[in-house]
């Protein structure tokens, strides 16, 4: 089931992002699994201007979805499952979940922005529809995004702009 978080759940949030960048350190990227969480007041904010989902598997809190909406964008901050809750589909039901509110909202499209090389990061964003942006055909705010990755030690040359096209709805 995916619903809104309720703040009440925000460290919750937090341990499932931390636990499931751990998998970078498997792969060479010890400073991505070092990296913090988004903090309350990041989650506070995805949620008064975007939204923040959270994904239960069996009643327990698997993954979740931080988005803020950026007209007509719909701009994913982050997307987490925690590993034991892998494989299952979770964050594929998060992407239709965001796609449909996109629809909904009168969104021309979804980006984000992720790792180029990490087996599970861009590959798996382009088997669901997500094509790479040209830094030319960024929008003004993924601009601004990129540059706040690279303070954060993310390397511009390992990360990729995305976006998926959305299909608008009539309601």
């Amino acid at each position: 089931m995916i619903r809104d978080a309720l703040e009440s759940e925000f460290s919750r949030l937090q341990d499932i992002e931390m636990e499931a960048g751990l998998r970078f350190a498997a792969i060479g990227l010890p400073h991505i699994a070092e990296t913090p969480p988004l903090s309350i007041e990041q989650l506070r904010s995805c949620q008064e201007h975007g939204g923040l989902w959270v994904a239960e598997h069996d009643g327990e809190l698997a993954g979740f979805l931080a988005f803020t909406h950026h007209p007509p964008y719909v701009h994913i901050n982050e997307i987490s499952v925690h590993s034991s809750f892998g494989r299952r589909g979770i964050a594929t039901q998060l992407l239709s979940k965001l796609a449909q509110w996109g629809a909904q909202h009168h969104c021309r499209a979804i980006t984000l922005s992720t790792f180029r090389d990490v087996p599970w990061n861009m590959h798996f964003y382009q088997k669901r529809g997500f094509v790479v942006l040209k830094p030319e055909g960024y929008p003004p705010y993924l601009g601004l995004t990129a540059e706040e990755e690279a303070q954060r030690g993310l390397y511009p040359e390992q990360r990729v702009c995305m976006q998926q096209t959305l299909l608008r709805t009539s309601s």
